[in-house]
C-alpha cells in the first residue's frame, strides 16, 4: 500500500531529477515564489514554493533535497476538482517522511526450501572476502574457497556469492521458533512450493540490484519465495473543505431521511446492510461506491454466509499511523512532541495500555510491534500518519 508522489503538472516533471542529496544552491525562482517555510522535526528546514516544489535543508545546511508536494484537492462551486498547495500541517507531515520509495534499497527477502537452511542465524561478510568475490566473478573464476557459508546448499552459496550478499540475518530470529514453524501448515503454497517462516532470511546485496537479484533467486530450485524488502505507507486522504451550498444541501438531506424512516427501512430490505444512521445517510463516503464499495461487500457476504464479516469475533486491525498522548506534547525530550504538540494527541493511556481516542468510538487498544516481533501495549509512533 504505497503510495507515490505525483507532480502537479508536466513542466515540474524535470523536478524529479534532483531527489538525490546534493550540495546547497540556490533555486533560480524569485522570492515572491516562495509559498511558506517550515521547520521540520528532525531540524531540517524546508522552503515550499507556490508551484508544489519543496527544497528540504539538513540541519547543517550542506545539502538540500528536492521534493514534490502531494497537492490537496479543492472543489468549487459547480464541484470542479482543482489541486491547490496543502497547508503547512500537511506539508510537514509529507516532508517528515521524506522521499518514499516501493522497498528498501539492497535487500532482499528470501525463504528457502525445506531440505536448505541457513548455517547461522547470522552471517557477515567482510570487505576483503566481497573483493574477492568480485575479482572472481568478474573474471569468471569464482574461487569456492572465497564464497562464504551462507547456507548448507554449495550451489546457492555460489549464487548468493555472485550478487555479493554481504549480510544474511535469519528473520524472527528472537521468537519463539515453535511458534514460527507451526505458522508453516497455515502457509500459502506457491505451486509445489510452501513458504516456511522459520526458513526466511533478510539479504544485503552489495554486487547486485533488487530487480537482478530477486530475478537470478528465482530461479534457484533450493528458493521457495524471494522478493524485494517492500515497504509501506499509510493510505490516509487528504481532507477537502466543502462549500457552504454543499452543507446546506447535505443538511436538508439529513433532515428529509430523519422524518422518513419507514422509506429508509425499506431501501434496506433490498440489501442485507446494517441498518445504521451513518451508513444509510452515506455518512461514511467511503463506504459508497466511489471509494472501498464496503456496502456491497456487506450484502454479497451476507447473503452468502448469513452473517456479517467478524460477527462473535475479535477482530485486529494492522494499520499504520500516529500514536502518542498528551504527556508527550508537553515533553521537548520525547521524539513525538512535535507531533503530538501539533497534530494533537490520538491516544489516551489508562492502566498501563495505549488506546485509541476517536469520537464516537469507543476506546479502541493499541498494540505497537518493533522490528524484532516484539509486541508493546504502551508503545508510541509518530511521524507516520499523523491524522489517523
Amino acid at each position: 500500500m504505497f503510495v507515490f508522489r505525483r507532480p502537479w503538472a508536466s513542466l515540474l516533471a524535470f523536478s524529479l531529477l534532483a531527489l538525490q542529496a546534493s550540495p546547497v544552491s540556490a533555486m533560480p525562482l524569485s522570492r515572491a515564489a516562495i509559498a511558506y517555510q517550515l521547520k521540520l522535526p528532525n531540524g531540517e528546514t524546508a522552503i515550499v514554493f507556490h508551484g508544489g516544489v519543496a527544497q528540504v535543508f539538513t540541519k547543517d545546511h550542506k545539502k538540500v533535497e528536492t521534493e514534490i508536494l502531494q497537492p490537496a484537492p479543492r472543489y468549487d462551486e459547480d464541484g470542479m476538482r482543482a489541486a491547490a498547495l496543502p497547508d503547512r500541517g500537511r506539508a510537514t507531515a509529507q516532508l517528515s517522511v521524506g522521499p518514499q520509495h516501493p522497498y528498501a534499497a539492497n535487500e532482499v527477502v528470501v525463504a528457502y526450501r525445506n531440505g536448505v537452511a541457513g548455517t547461522r542465524d547470522l552471517v557477515t561478510v567482510n570487505k576483503p572476502v566481497l573483493r574477492a568475490m568480485r575479482e572472481g566473478v568478474a573474471h569468471h573464476a569464482l574461487a569456492s574457497s572465497t564464497v562464504p557459508a551462507y547456507t548448507t546448499d554449495f550451489t546457492l552459496n555460489r549464487l548468493l556469492g555472485t550478487i555479493g550478499v554481504d549480510r544474511s540475518e535469519r528473520l524472527f530470529r528472537h521468537l519463539n521458533q515453535s511458534a514460527v514453524q507451526a505458522l508453516s501448515s497455515r502457509a500459502p503454497s506457491f505451486g509445489q512450493r510452501t513458504i516456511n517462516f522459520a526458513n526466511a532470511y533478510l539479504l544485503h546485496v552489495s554486487a547486485a540490484s533488487v530487480p537482478q537479484a530477486v530475478a537470478l533467486l528465482e530461479k534457484s530450485p533450493a528458493v521457495a519465495y524471494v522478493s524485494p524488502n517492500w515497504t509501506v505507507a499509510p493510505m490516509h486522504a487528504t481532507a477537502i473543505p466543502l462549500k457552504e451550498r454543499a452543507t446546506q444541501e447535505a443538511h436538508q438531506r439529513d433532515m428529509q431521511m430523519k422524518w422518513r424512516p419507514a422509506e429508509r427501512t425499506q431501501r434496506l430490505l433490498t440489501a442485507a446492510l446494517p441498518n445504521n444512521y451513518t451508513l444509510t445517510s452515506s455518512g461514511q463516503s467511503m463506504l459508497n461506491a466511489p471509494s472501498m464499495d464496503a456496502a456491497a461487500a456487506f450484502d454479497e457476504i451476507d447473503s452468502k454466509f448469513h452473517q456479517l464479516p467478524g460477527q462473535g469475533e475479535t477482530i485486529t486491525n494492522v494499520s499504520l499511523g500516529d500514536l502518542d498522548d498528551a504527556s508527550v506534547a508537553s515533553n521537548p525530550n520525547d521524539p513525538c512532541s512535535f507531533y503530538a504538540s501539533a497534530y494533537g494527541p490520538t491516544t489516551i493511556l489508562q492502566g498501563g495500555q495505549r488506546y485509541l481516542d476517536l469520537p464516537s468510538m469507543p476506546l479502541i487498544p493499541t498494540y505497537t510491534t518493533d522490528v524484532n516481533g516484539n509486541i508493546s501495549g504502551t508503545g508510541e509512533v509518530c511521524g507516520v500518519d499523523p491524522y489517523i
